[in-house]
């Protein structure tokens, strides 16, 4: 018989994210981490009436959605809630602010659970199991992590780390494997490519460090 399987997601205001990831990824019981003022909205309780009719239910974990500690500590702790109970335990970080999205797929990361993410399309990001998150990440990645301060035009922040004597294509793929784990913003201003540390970034930078 195979494991209960858990769907953890983020929400916010909009369940439609929410929804089409509850479409696409078979689970056995709904588990909502989202902040006091959602559970009020209409789309909240949406997804509650979905869920009334199942045999499972659903449960919620109310966070701070803007304090990236408070959300990181009670998603591992959900976590570890239903992984003690033998069950599977998956992450949709779709939903909600963006310091809950980043906090619950650092979780993930860290907990070594699968994580996804839905869009027009569900993308499931790598995640590896049995390691730590300085294992996890190439020499080169925690070179960037360790490097980025603030926010910089690409294509100065990778001649930044060839001028230290790193070969440019290591950058590059480096920077990629790093937007694809979501530990990078990226955005376009005037046809410029811009990244950006975003809190996992930080939290991961302060670590290496220690």
């Amino acid at each position: 018989m195979s494991p209960t399987r858990i769907l953890i997601t983020t929400f916010g205001f909009d369940d439609t994210k929410i929804q089409s990831a509850m479409r696409m990824l078979a689970y056995d019981r709904l588990v909502v981490v989202t902040g006091e003022d959602s559970l009020k909205k209409d789309s909240y309780k949406r997804l509650q009436e979905i869920e009334s009719g199942g045999t499972a239910g659903m449960d919620t974990v109310v966070v701070n959605v803007f304090d990236f500690m408070d959300c990181l500590k009670k998603v591992r702790e959900a976590i570890d809630k239903y992984s003690k109970t033998g069950a599977e335990v998956i992450v949709n970080f779709s939903g909600g602010t963006k310091v809950l999205s980043d906090a619950a797929l650092l979780a993930s990361f860290q907990k070594g659970v699968k994580a996804y993410h839905c869009e027009d399309q569900l993308i499931e990001l790598p995640i590896i199991k049995g390691l730590t998150a300085r294992e996890r990440l190439t020499e080169m990645e925690r070179k960037v992590i360790l490097k980025m301060e603030g926010k910089v035009e690409r294509k100065e922040f990778e001649q930044m780390l060839v001028e230290e004597g790193n070969v440019i294509s290591s950058v590059q793929k480096a920077i990629r494997g790093l937007k694809k784990m979501e530990f990078l913003d990226v955005t376009v201003e005037d046809g410029n490519i811009y990244l950006s540390g975003n809190d996992i970034q930080r939290y991961h930078k302060e670590n290496l460090h220690q």
